[in-house]
């Protein structure tokens, strides 16, 4: 309010409906924004992970998964394999690993460290022949610290090992 003499007159302001609407929209369209990204991000990780599978293969060695996802959405990229089967024709002899679950997660914020785990039992065994080996564990772990083409850091960490020879016999 201000006054004119002895007269108080109301001061008008102009109203700007849209400026509550303003930080709303914003947000909303930051997350259109994230989502495509996201989903684009997913998609080039599914043809990376074809081409780098090609590429394994032709130096002979073979990676497959039951059912293979790309998730994680929203601030993750998470590869899950169930019942991965490695066939290593390249090292002598020739070896398959399989396993029952596999996992590899990097985060969006972060993604120089990549996590992996895998879900045992561990199945050992020449390629095309039944397994002779198993190795079971409560916890098995890796993360890459870097690029993957350019390592800084490898951690493993397998907890609490135990091997089975398919024949009965453990060794701890």
């Amino acid at each position: 309010m201000r006054s004119v003499g002895d007269e108080a007159l109301p001061v008008r302001r102009k109203r700007r409906p849209w400026l509550v609407a303003l930080p709303l929209a914003v947000v909303v369209v930051a997350a259109l924004a994230w989502t495509a990204f996201w989903f684009q991000a997913a998609s080039v990780t599914r043809t990376v992970m074809v081409g780098w599978q090609e590429n394994e293969a032709s130096l002979g060695r073979t990676y497959k998964c039951a059912e293979q996802d790309v998730g994680g959405f929203p601030f993750r990229f998470e590869v899950r394999c169930t019942d991965p089967v490695a066939d290593l024709r390249s090292v002598s002899p020739p070896t398959t690993l399989s396993a029952k679950n596999a996992v590899v997660v990097a985060q969006v914020w972060q993604p120089t460290l990549i996590i992996g785990e895998v879900t045992g039992p561990l199945q050992v065994g020449n390629v095309g022949a039944p397994p002779v080996l198993s190795v079971n564990w409560s916890l098995a772990q890796a993360s890459l610290r870097g690029l993957p083409t350019d390592p800084e850091r490898l951690s493993i960490v397998l907890d609490r090992p135990i091997a089975t020879s398919l024949d009965g016999a453990t060794a701890g």
